[in-house]
């Protein structure tokens, strides 16, 4: 949304409410990125855990449900050091994110192809003949060809793998929403976390850097210059192209006022799953100068789009595709 600019994105609402939408929307200070993606083949690469077997290897069953490309479900006995916290888009909700599964995880972060194959063979043997068992399966997924070349890369090479998906702390969100919601999440027992390519992500450097950018995305008036120009349920990593979030600097005392009160609400306070938060609201409109007077209109906007008219769920859970929405 840009004055005077007829081309540019089009938002509608009250005089007030868009005069403090013009201070909200612009790049950000961070780029945002997909989870992992499997190229449609979850049920090779998504598992449960059955059993520490207590030498390094795991029972694990393989999940099934939903993917596009029919695998069997069967136990099988896997290196445990390959399995890795799995977050799905069900698994975030706002200042909450906790994963419900694991991610069988066989990506060489440096080259952006699956590890080695001698390496994996070597190292891993179990999980190398897993997945010499679907060959197949993965050599036909589409992401696969377009992307890679077979000489080149492992046929079990993933997608949307970078430095940032394994980074220690990440603001993380669900692509498939009904309104944005925005969590943190570390490490789950003492492993790092991957999100699934239904999740959005954004690295930090630290615990505070995370509870800061969740704060200012979670804030109301962030959620409205979202809500105004997005297609609903689609929260794609374009988000923090278009509504502003600064770089965070541990030396500035308002920076750290929202890293604290986000970090409040995300430790279960009672008022976290108000639909504004006003303190956090107050906090944040510091950072775009926002007025009193543009934050309460910029507040009773939101109420009339996603208070007054319930919503339905929250979230909502897309089944899987082989969409070659990847990048390597």
């Amino acid at each position: 949304m840009q004055a005077g600019d007829p081309t540019s994105a089009w938002v509608s609402g009250r005089p007030l409410a868009l005069r403090a939408l013009e201070k909200v929307l612009g790049k950000s200070d961070y780029q945002a990125h997909a989870g992992v993606y499997t190229g449609g083949a979850n049920g090779v690469y998504w598992f449960e855990i059955l059993k520490d077997l207590g030498d390094g290897t795991v029972l694990a069953r393989n999940l099934t449900e939903g993917a596009k490309r029919k695998v069997e479900s069967v136990q099988v006995r896997l290196e445990k050091e390959l399995l890795y916290p799995l977050l799905r888009g069900r698994d975030v909700s706002r200042w909450s994110a906790k994963p419900s599964a694991h991610l069988l995880f066989v990506q060489d972060v440096a080259t952006r192809r699956g590890i080695d194959e001698t390496s994996l063979r070597t190292r891993c043997p179990l999980a190398f003949q897993w997945l010499e068992r679907h060959r197949k399966v993965l050599e036909e997924r589409a992401a696969y060809k377009r992307y890679f070349d077979p000489a080149k890369a492992p046929f079990y090479s993933m997608f949307n793998v970078g430095d940032y998906s394994v980074a220690r702390w990440k603001v993380v969100w669900s692509e498939q929403s009904l309104e944005l919601q925005v969590a943190v999440v570390g490490a789950f027992k003492g492993k790092l976390v991957l999100p699934d390519h239904k999740v959005m992500l954004l690295a930090c450097e630290s615990e505070a850097e995370g509870d800061f950018v969740a704060g200012v995305m979670n804030s109301t008036p962030f959620r409205f210059g979202v809500g105004s120009y997005s297609i609903e349920i689609q929260m794609d990593p374009h988000l923090v192209e278009n509504v502003c979030v600064p770089r965070f600097d541990p030396g500035l005392k308002l920076h750290q006022q929202i890293a604290a009160e986000a970090k409040r609400l995300s430790g279960g306070a009672p008022d976290a799953r108000e639909p504004v938060h006003e303190t956090l609201d107050k906090l944040c409109a510091q950072l775009w100068g926002l007025t009193d007077a543009e934050l309460a209109a910029v507040q009773a906007a939101y109420r009339e789009l996603y208070v007054s008219v319930p919503k339905g769920k929250d979230a909502v859970e897309e089944p899987s595709t082989d969409d070659e929405t990847a990048s390597v």
